[in-house]
């Protein structure tokens, strides 16, 4: 992409008629407004100063999909087009400013922008071509008594296989707050290796990346990957990194609490009795708390599986003696209601004994065991 120049015997009057004319900016900064016109991005002020042109514009451009940007820019998650009012522009005789840029080829999710003084931001404003119809997903959405999944700062649907957020007021602080997205999937295969490890997908993103805001309303959109899904985690970072604002849905959930609730029915009695009842249900193990904080949700749980045949484990883990399956809650159930529920599908082979609990870096919060040799 490059930059467009329009100086030459045209005025940024001319200009505004005939590219902009009476339309309303995707972008109204109070400064500079910003339109998306085409392939084009086009900054216009109408009464313009030194001040306006002499500070450096940044303009990032997000992609729908991040392969299309080139390698170094990935982890960004955007692509830098940023310029000096001087490449590209129009200053006409009564003091109005044009400057316009090309945008890439790709489909484009959303762009910010602004200018800097220095380190310091002068003006910043962003668009996303998917603010309007998350708007209209939630309208609909509402319109037809659909509830949040999660309620929040935010308040997060679940739309087939996409997440939309929604507040009703909020500020430019919270447009620019990261929001992190943790996709637990119903196979751990489906994700890439090196996230195996921690159980999760990580498709956080900014919300000027996914959404935007109009009026006092803040709305961003969130596409799920295709393969089948347990949970998702999701919340926003401020700025000295600690998490304002989280919440989470298993897609399970409701299931295995219908799994708990009917196992009580028939009279089963648990076969661990401790923070968490543990029911061993055939090949199974189905874990139910009837009332579970939040802080209880984000301890890891360990289960360790020692089986009768030593053979029978893999070969990392002949040294230690168990299989070790240890899981967060919202890779393996979550929350509904109040209550907190979770299950696991124990390994085929002949088992011994079973031991699980939930930890902290600080140690074992509890820990119980289940005999299961018939001998």
């Amino acid at each position: 992409p490059g930059l467009v120049s329009v100086h030459d015997g045209a005025s940024a009057v001319d200009v505004m008629d005939d590219i902009v004319g009476d339309r309303d900016p995707e972008i109204r900064s109070g400064f500079y407004d910003v339109h998306i016109v085409g392939d084009s991005v086009i900054y216009v002020k109408s009464h313009c100063i030194w001040d306006d042109v002499q500070y450096p514009f940044f303009l990032h451009v997000a992609p729908a999909t991040k392969a299309d940007l080139p390698v170094e820019h990935r982890v960004l998650g955007f692509y830098e087009l940023n310029f000096g009012f001087w490449d590209t522009y129009v200053v006409a005789d009564v003091g109005a400013c044009v400057a316009t840029v090309d945008l890439p080829s790709y489909e484009i999710a959303s762009i910010k922008t602004g200018q800097l003084q220095g380190l310091a931001v002068v003006w910043d404003g962003s668009y996303s071509m998917h603010t309007v119809g998350a708007f209209d997903a939630i309208t609909e959405l509402r319109r037809h008594g659909h509830q949040p999944e999660i309620l929040s700062d935010f308040d997060v649907f679940v739309d087939g296989g996409r997440l939309i957020y929604h507040k009703p007021s909020c500020s430019s602080d919270e447009i620019d707050a990261r929001v992190f997205l943790h996709v637990y999937p119903a196979d751990i295969e489906d994700i890439p290796p090196d996230r195996r490890e921690s159980g999760f997908e990580n498709l956080d993103f900014s919300l000027w990346q996914n959404g935007g805001r109009i009026g006092d309303e803040c709305v961003a959109m969130a596409h799920l990957p295709g393969y089948e899904i347990a949970g998702v985690r999701t919340g926003q970072l401020a700025g000295d990194g600690s998490v304002a604002w989280e919440g989470a849905h298993s897609f399970a959930a409701a299931e295995i609490a219908d799994v708990a609730r009917e196992l009580r029915r028939q009279g089963r009695e648990p076969e661990i009795s401790s923070d968490f009842d543990v029911f061993l249900d055939g090949g199974s193990l189905v874990y139910h708390k009837r009332r579970c904080s939040s802080e209880e949700i984000d301890v890891r749980f360990f289960l360790h599986v020692h089986p009768k045949d030593a053979d029978d484990l893999p070969p990392d883990r002949m040294e230690s003696g168990f299989d070790n399956l240890d899981f967060s809650l919202w890779q393996n159930g979550g929350r509904v209601g109040d209550e907190c529920v979770a299950t696991v599908d124990l390994p085929g082979y002949e088992i011994l004994e079973i031991s699980t609990g939930q930890f902290t870096p600080e140690g074992s919060i509890w820990e119980a065991s289940i005999n299961v040799s018939q001998d």
